[in-house]
């Protein structure tokens, strides 16, 4: 029988949940900022070689992870972003994997390298403990996904960037043959955290099954297409518009942001919850 934590542990990490996302809203968010305004810049805060494209690609994940944050911090129950804590769990575990199995690929002397560290060794941390938490999960009718069409989009959609997360990770010399501009091995595999964790998020809202977990999620996808599409069309002219892989991104991505745009809707309508006033004690995540 599974054995939960004591009622005071439980206590303290539903206090600091809100704190957590913050924080990582912060880091996110810096990150996001400068990659999409100041793509020549992000070399000096990252410790890894962005060409101005992959920055600004890479500052979308990171914007659309603050959005997500900031949020999972406002959120009024702590059912609803028991996915988006295992969203952020995954994306941080997965890169904190990744820097280690890549360390020589990494400037020793780069400014921003021990505060990456720091990021990526605390953040999964924290979201693993703050997942001790047990939460309510008693919902009424209404607040269940009963539409298989919803389900059924949110499973493909997870299974697509799941694939393309394995193929970044395992395949990353052959990242040419899938991602329609250059890219060196290593930032393929940086992809493969956030990609992996969008993924499997979707995976678990399909499963799960619950309108409130829903929203947040989903928003965050919706917001990285759409700073997606307008990197893509910052840096048209380093695209090649004869490559198969290019029209078949700009497609996915167009598809993902009315997808999640929906979805979104869909969910704030389904589950107005959020928009009442917070309930002391309110149950936490299992």
């Amino acid at each position: 029988m599974k054995l939960l934590p004591k009622p005071r542990s439980c206590a303290r990490a539903a206090d600091l949940q809100a704190p957590y996302f913050l924080a990582v809203m912060l880091f996110a968010l810096v990150v996001g900022t400068v990659g999409l305004l100041r793509p020549d810049f992000l070399p000096e805060v990252l410790p890894v070689a962005l060409p101005a494209l992959h920055a600004r690609i890479i500052g979308a994940l990171y914007m659309a992870g603050a959005a997500c944050m900031l949020l999972a911090a406002r959120a009024k129950s702590r059912l609803a972003v028991r996915t988006t804590l295992d969203l952020t769990g995954v994306w941080t575990g997965t890169l904190l994997v990744i820097t280690a199995l890549r360390w020589s690929d990494f400037d020793m002397g780069h400014k921003g390298l021990w505060p990456w560290l720091a990021a990526y060794v605390l953040f999964p941390i924290g979201a693993a403990w703050l997942r001790r938490i047990p939460v309510t999960l008693e919902l009424c009718a209404a607040r269940r996904i009963r539409q298989p069409w919803v389900l059924q989009l949110l499973t493909t959609q997870g299974l697509l960037l799941m694939a393309l997360a394995i193929a970044s990770f395992g395949w990353p010399g052959a990242a040419s043959l899938w991602w329609p501009w250059r890219t060196p091995p290593l930032l393929s595999q940086v992809y493969a955290g956030p990609l992996l964790a969008l993924g499997l998020s979707s995976l678990l809202l399909a499963q799960r099954r619950n309108w409130c977990e829903l929203r947040i999620p989903c928003t965050g996808l919706a917001l990285f297409a759409a700073l997606a599409l307008l990197a893509l069309a910052l840096h048209a002219q380093l695209l090649n518009p004869g490559r198969v892989a290019l029209w078949c991104w700009l497609l996915a991505l167009i598809l993902m942001l009315g997808l999640n745009v929906c979805l979104a809707l869909l969910a704030a309508r389904k589950d107005p919850a959020h928009r009442q006033p917070r309930l002391a004690g309110q149950g936490a995540a299992a």
